[in-house]
């Protein structure tokens, strides 16, 4: 067995299973809230994997929060002598160092004379200048879990000396590492240098997460990484296989590591009238499409996303057809998305405004598939969608970067108005595409990092050594771009499949992402970039 760290409070800061809380105001009302009963419900609690909510002072978890603070002060009464709910017995030590704070500060800096309201003992109270009691010197104040019926009903019931409360046993002191660590381990593994020995951190890092944390695709296809540089490929063709059929990033990845090439699902039977007529009249649809030509896009979005909730494939892809229809480009792609095993990737994969598209990065020199990729992670193809922080358009450009590129594209007919025009911002945003993949030596994951996160903050993640690409994107440390990145890569190879052109693996379209050039470098971009 052993001691929950810092006391008992480490325990009750997870999620309790069966409502805790509820029993535990239940026992306080009946008057039964013992020491025995009380340590059950922390067990109940310690077992948990969630984390409880911050809470305010007068809600209920945080009374019993604050009381398994003090319970933790408790624990640790074996060692020292202990009052009230754990607080140390200091006597009139305390009050008399507290009496000398005072009276330095009551002091006058220049004559050394004392002010009469600071000439008190200990234990005296005090009256102010303006004749309010102020409270006592020497006065202790115990703990915050102290106050209040549930407080000082266990105060009585648990003793002030003793050993240390045990709860968990000493297995489960190890926590399971947080993903920012197991990245960071990965990354270590793309080093030539102690490799094997990397990797088995990083199985070992994997096998203590939880299960829930051991079934997300990121961590099993790594699973699989590991078991494959240690000299287990039939382990590791056992993990791969368990995500290969996946249409995503981590999908590809492992079908890749066993040497499958990208193949289309088949197309579903397409929606018949009926079908389509059928989901129309539904009438949290009706209300949604209804909304989304008031141009209300938030709530269209809400009541569109309440109404597909259990609908089967076939209903969802009339759904997915209704909304293409309608021009709802967002809705059509993010229904269609959702089917299981009827699948229809030319709604799933829409190119609207392609021509548009398409000769603008053929005038950049870029790949159709990887601008279409970005467009649809960006705006869903909404001309006029509009993020928190300015974005706007196909692309969301941002204003301070579309001002920069019509200056040096001498455009003498800008206007911010004109941001959500297809064609404009289509300029602009690929234009300013072009020029961050020029900065990162022509690498579209370092590209597609700057045009979401700022060309500064990704010359800085590139590193000190060469690394894969998939271990860099794993390892960017803003989750938002971390996501972006990778589903902006996979819509590239799923793009590259549906328009038939020639198809490049995932894995070769990442690549090595090369280390920065200098620290001088990194200066220049961190003060003289505007496009941040």
């Amino acid at each position: 067995m052993g001691v929950v760290p810092g006391g008992v409070s480490g325990a009750l800061r997870r999620r309790p299973r069966g409502d805790v809380l509820h029993a535990a105001r239940a026992l306080e009302a009946r008057g039964r809230f013992g020491a025995r009963r009380f340590q059950a419900l922390l067990e109940r609690a310690a077992r948990a994997p969630r984390r409880l909510p911050r809470s305010g002072p007068g809600d209920p978890q945080g009374r019993l929060t604050r009381l398994a603070r003090s319970m933790g002060a408790v624990s640790r009464a074996g060692r020292r002598r202990t009052h009230g709910c754990g607080q140390a017995h200091h006597g009139v030590s305390a009050a008399r160092r507290s009496h000398r704070r005072e009276t330095a500060r009551r002091r006058h800096p220049r004559t050394g004379q004392v002010s009469q309201e600071s000439t008190g003992r200990p234990g005296q109270s005090h009256r102010s200048r303006t004749g309010h009691r102020r409270p006592h010197l020497g006065r202790r104040r115990g703990p915050a879990g102290c106050r209040g019926t549930l407080g000082r009903r266990l105060e009585r019931t648990l003793p002030r000396r003793g050993p240390q409360i045990r709860l968990v046993d000493a297995g489960d002191e190890r926590r399971a590492p947080p993903r920012a660590r197991v990245a960071r381990l990965v990354r270590r593994c793309g080093s030539a240098h102690r490799r094997a020995e990397r990797w088995a951190e990083v199985r070992s890092s994997i096998d203590r997460m939880s299960p829930l944390a051991k079934n997300d695709p990121a961590w099993i296809y790594w699973y699989g990484r590991a078991e494959r540089e240690l000299g287990s490929p039939l382990e590791a063709e056992g993990y791969f296989e368990r995500i290969a059929e996946a249409h995503n990033f981590y999908g590809r990845l492992a079908a890749e590591e066993l040497g499958v090439s990208l193949r289309i699902p088949a197309r579903a039977p397409l929606s018949t009238e009926s079908e389509i007529a059928e989901v129309a009249a539904i009438p949290g649809l009706a209300r949604a499409l209804a909304l989304y030509r008031l141009d209300m896009r938030t709530e269209a979005t809400k009541e569109w996303l309440w109404t597909i909730r259990g609908m089967d494939d076939r209903k969802l892809l009339a759904a997915a057809e209704l909304a293409r229809r309608n021009e709802a480009w967002d809705r059509a792609i993010s229904t269609a998305d959702k089917t299981v095993f009827a699948h229809n990737f030319s709604v799933r994969y829409l190119a609207p405004y392609r021509e548009v598209l398409a000769e603008k990065a053929r005038s950049r020199d870029l790949e159709e598939p990887w601008v279409l990729g970005v467009v649809r992670q960006e705006s869903r193809f909404i001309i006029g969608a509009k993020s928190s922080a300015g974005a706007t358009g196909l692309m969301q450009v941002m204003r301070p970067t579309a001002k920069w590129v019509a200056q040096r594209m001498r455009m003498k007919n800008f206007s911010w108005a004109r941001l959500h025009e297809p064609d404009l911002n289509a300029t602009l945003g690929t234009y300013y595409l072009k020029h961050v993949l020029n900065q990162f030596d022509g690498s579209p994951v370092l590209a597609a990092a700057a045009y979401n996160a700022g060309p500064s903050r990704a010359r800085l993640w590139r590193g000190t050594a060469p690394v894969e690409g998939a271990i860099f994107v794993e390892t960017i440390p803003f989750g938002e771009t971390r996501d972006y990145v990778k589903k902006v890569m996979a819509n590239t190879v799923y793009y590259a499949a549906v328009l038939g052109t020639e198809p490049t693996p995932l894995k070769t379209r990442l690549g090595m992402v090369l280390p920065r050039r200098s620290a001088e470098d990194v200066k220049s971009t961190q003060n003289g970039s505007v496009l941040q």
